[in-house]
């Protein structure tokens, strides 16, 4: 089994001259509101709404399935299409919030955020998999040594400064990560969002999303 990562595509023939095509926010939004997606924090479900209403689309950029935006770190823009695809596979906890995107004076209403947080750390293979600690540009600072299981994987990132990660040269993981999820996000690293085969086969004509196959997280043969 192969496993893919997803990213938003920066190409111009695809998205247009700009890159994110969403550099702004317009409308009922404020940053500073405590429904702002400024207060969604990446590993945990945001207890209100976020506003989303709305982001501008850059005036030469072409609408696509998958929208790439400035201030979107984690999940993804997507219309109906691809949420209906999503849905029809093994997601870990999500939600879509609903988004509306204005592009040259036209309000399009049929787009959301994907965010959705995982933990597989207790699918991940400890005897074959090595982990070091970076700075944040992700130079190597130490080896880990003795991380044998999620629980000490957990709680190395728990105690570690704000300046320090967790890294992996390569990740392996055991079959079983793909019979409970098609799609998931390793917390760790360079926080990259992964998807099995079928989900990568069902995305294939999807517009504004890039799949590459995965060379350095790995399943199990």
């Amino acid at each position: 089994m192969t496993l893919f990562w997803i990213r938003t595509t920066s190409e111009k023939n695809i998205i247009g001259a700009q890159y994110p095509q969403i550099q702004t926010m317009d409308g009922t939004v404020n940053k500073n509101a405590p429904d702002s997606l400024y207060n969604v924090y990446p590993d945990e479900l945001p207890d209100f709404i976020p506003n989303l209403n709305h982001f501008v689309l850059e005036k030469s950029a072409i609408v696509t399935d998958v929208l790439s935006a400035a201030m979107i770190s984690y999940g993804f823009i997507v219309n109906e299409k691809v949420k209906d695809t999503l849905c029809g596979h093994r997601l870990p906890t999500y939600q879509f919030y609903p988004a509306t995107i204005k592009h040259n004076g036209t309000f399009l209403k049929n787009y959301y955020w994907f965010f959705y947080i995982s933990d597989v750390l207790d699918f991940i293979d400890y005897g074959k998999t090595r982990f070091f600690i970076t700075d944040m540009v992700d130079n190597k600072i130490e080896e880990c040594r003795n991380i044998g299981s999620a629980q000490r994987l957990r709680s190395l990132k728990e105690v570690l400064p704000d300046d320090r990660n967790v890294h992996s040269d390569c990740i392996f993981f055991e079959k079983a990560l793909t019979a409970s999820f098609d799609l998931f996000k390793v917390s760790f690293g360079n926080y990259r969002t992964y998807i099995s085969e079928r989900l990568a086969s069902a995305l294939q004509n999807t517009s504004g999303l890039t799949i590459s196959l995965s060379n350095n997280v790995l399943l199990n043969e």
